[in-house]
């Protein structure tokens, strides 16, 4: 998204006035970390969004998705990866296990922001499969 610059005056009321020197410059970041078309600085302020470090990215965007090797054998890009985790995240097991068995993988929190079940981590793993952002 980019940045929003504002210009302003040292005096409240003082529109249009500034001076060289005198006036005040703010910066606000507008990227949206989360892809849902609200900048974080907005959400930080307006949605309450934790920020805890005040690095003006909301904490929820700063853990990384899980690994793309969700079913654990080590290839990956592979597709077995998004059969297994839909499988799992279905109720059901991976791949060539029996439905007895325990899932090879249990973490449907694709993009750890606490929620799940939660159709945004189908998201977060195709965006991050083909080599895009983790979506929250």
């Amino acid at each position: 998204m980019g940045e929003l610059v504002i210009l302003g005056s040292h005096r409240v009321g003082a529109v249009g006035q500034v001076r060289a020197g005198r006036g005040l410059v703010y910066t606000i970041d507008l990227n949206d970390c989360n892809g849902n078309g609200i900048g974080d600085f907005c959400e930080i302020v307006n949605d309450g969004l934790l920020d805890a470090n005040a690095d003006g990215v909301p904490e929820i965007c700063a853990l990384p998705c899980d690994s793309i090797d969700f079913n654990g054998d080590t290839l990956f890009p592979d597709t077995a990866d998004i059969n297994d985790f839909l499988s799992v995240f279905s109720g059901g097991v991976c791949e060539g296990q029996p439905p007895s068995d325990p899932p090879c993988n249990t973490d449907i929190d694709f993009n750890n922001d606490g929620l799940f079940p939660d159709t945004m981590d189908i998201d977060a793993l195709l965006s991050t499969f083909s080599g895009g952002p983790c979506i929250r």
